[in-house]
């Protein structure tokens, strides 16, 4: 049976067509993964005036959970393969009406997932047994950055940055 952590320190930061990464502290794990793509987010996206957004999705599976380093029970493995799905729920809200700046809009957020870590990669074969296998529970606070209105309707989604409480 997975052991349970709380996120106690950690964020989840995606900027539009850039590196993405997870890193979070939990009891007795600390981990920073290298995310192979945005998994569920929509970053970028364009949003009208008045639709909803929120700041919900999921990273899930070995290609978008990818790899990264872990300090798991005081042991240091430089690199780690991770499976799993961690479900991201935010409240939806209004998008900003078009304007000629750059708009920032917060919400908070509940995560909950499993995650597991493998020495070997499972992407390219059976990877051995788990290094790690937790379920993992957090809160925090989103905030999305939209763009500024440019000629016509609509501003893009151009960040996002959860930050666990």
């Amino acid at each position: 049976m997975p052991a349970a952590l709380k996120i106690t320190a950690g964020s989840l930061c995606q900027i539009e067509n850039s590196f993405r990464s997870f890193n979070l502290s939990a009891g007795k794990l600390a981990l920073s993964i290298h995310l192979a793509d945005s998994g569920s987010f929509f970053i970028p996206s364009k949003k009208f005036p008045g639709e909803t957004y929120a700041c919900a999705g999921q990273l899930a599976g070995d290609q978008t959970l990818h790899s990264g380093n872990v300090d798991f029970n005081g042991a240091h493995q430089p690199l780690i393969w991770f499976t799993g799905a961690l479900k991201f729920v935010s409240q939806p809200f209004a998008v900003p009406a078009d304007g000629p700046s750059p708009m920032t809009k917060t919400a908070t957020f509940t995560m909950s997932g499993n995650l597991q870590g493998f020495l070997n990669n499972p992407f390219i074969g059976p990877p051995g047994p788990a290094v790690f296998d937790v379920t993992l529970k957090g809160k925090g606070v989103a905030t999305v950055r939209f763009s500024a209105t440019a000629g016509v309707s609509g501003r893009w989604v151009r960040s996002l940055f959860h930050q666990f409480e």
